[in-house]
């Protein structure tokens, strides 16, 4: 696709309606120097409430089983390991709750000695991909350590789902509208993951899915 200076505009207000965070990250700084401002839409919180430094975000927001993956993955950049990452985390949204996040990160710069300089990243809200969630599901393998792991995974993709919005407190119309199934689906999945997790009411469903993560 060719394009003009005459398409910075439009460029640019494509970049502002995306669905996800863009941003982007100097790694000399570690600081985000920008971002398209879809904060408030994912995890509630303003621009001017997110901290520029990376590892002060992290600290503030991530969950803790979480905050190491910042690190981690900025050494990744730094060693050269790979000129892309990707994967899945929480942060705490503003009303109190965990949302998963899946994020992708790409060198977007390299400095004079040919080390990554600006790093491009993505982020979304995991559960919009029923892809992803399955991602999750592997995350938690490795990162909860609970009697229950086993249990948990066993939930399908879209039981995970369910579980999620029902422990937010969603009401199966809502659910149903987001994932494009009926209000009968739904209820079918919520009485699956009862027998799985041998649980029997959304209070204790809730309250499953918040000790161990779900939400």
């Amino acid at each position: 696709m060719k394009t003009n200076s005459g398409d910075f505009d439009f460029l640019k207000k494509i970049v502002s309606n995306l669905c996800g965070i863009v941003f982007i990250i100097d790694l000399e700084t570690m600081k985000y120097t920008w971002g398209n401002n879809r904060y408030y839409e994912i995890f509630g919180y303003t621009e001017n409430e997110i901290p520029l430094d990376i590892m002060e975000f992290a600290e503030k927001y991530f969950h803790p089983a979480d905050k190491k993956i910042v690190g981690e993955r900025i050494q990744f950049f730094k060693e050269m390991k790979n000129t892309e990452w990707s994967g899945v985390y929480r942060i705490c949204h503003k009303k109190g709750h965990w949302v998963w996040l899946f994020s992708k990160m790409h060198v977007f710069k390299w400095d004079a000695e040919g080390k990554p300089k600006l790093l491009l990243g993505e982020v979304m809200d995991a559960f919009e991909n029923i892809t992803t969630v399955r991602k999750i599901l592997s995350q938690l393998k490795e990162r909860v350590k609970s009697s229950n792991m086993d249990v948990i995974a066993k939930l399908t993709a879209r039981e995970l789902e369910v579980t999620y919005y029902i422990a937010l407190g969603w009401t199966y119309k809502d659910i149903a509208k987001k994932l494009n199934i009926s209000p009968e689906t739904v209820n079918k999945h919520r009485k699956n993951v009862y027998l799985k997790l041998k649980i029997n009411n959304i209070a204790a469903l809730s309250t499953f899915a918040h000790d161990h993560g779900l939400v």
